[in-house]
């Protein structure tokens, strides 16, 4: 289980990024190496941070508070890391079954795809969202997400 911000990182979450490219990696070299066996590798690539993780982010709330309080408005923060949790919730259930339909397909298909981005980023579909940061130049990336 992966995440979408193994390509798309976003201000306090520098570490959990990190790990997630690195599983990224490892899921890239395993399905490489594991195909002439005829077994294949997906990743899940959930688009929504765990309660936990958006309480918390890199170093703890209140770090992140007067490290980075150019970034750390309340409602900005929210909507990096969960744009329907600063609307009140309500996109968790729907972001839960984006994941599990991913996984469904990923073991049930005779062609598994290699990425299964998940959920949604705002009001974005995470596919759209993992296609366009894929490409988007990271100059870019850092105008939209600093």
């Amino acid at each position: 289980m992966s995440s979408l911000c193994a390509h798309l990182t976003a201000p306090l979450f520098g570490g959990l990024c990190a790990s997630k490219a690195a599983l990224e990696s490892m899921a890239d070299a395993m399905r490489r190496e594991l195909s002439p066996f005829k077994i294949s590798i997906s990743s899940i690539e959930p688009a929504v941070a765990s309660p936990a993780v958006e309480e918390e982010g890199e170093g703890g709330r209140e770090g992140g508070k007067k490290v980075y309080a150019h970034l750390f408005a309340e409602d900005k923060a929210q909507a990096l890391v969960s744009p329907s949790a600063a609307r009140g919730g309500g996109g968790a259930a729907a972001a839960a079954e984006a994941v599990a339909r991913a996984v469904i397909h990923a073991v049930s298909s005779t062609h598994p795809k290699i990425r299964y981005p998940a959920g949604k980023v705002g009001r974005l579909p995470a596919p759209f969202v993992a296609f366009v940061s894929w490409g988007m130049p990271g100059r870019v990336q850092d105008v939209l997400l600093g």
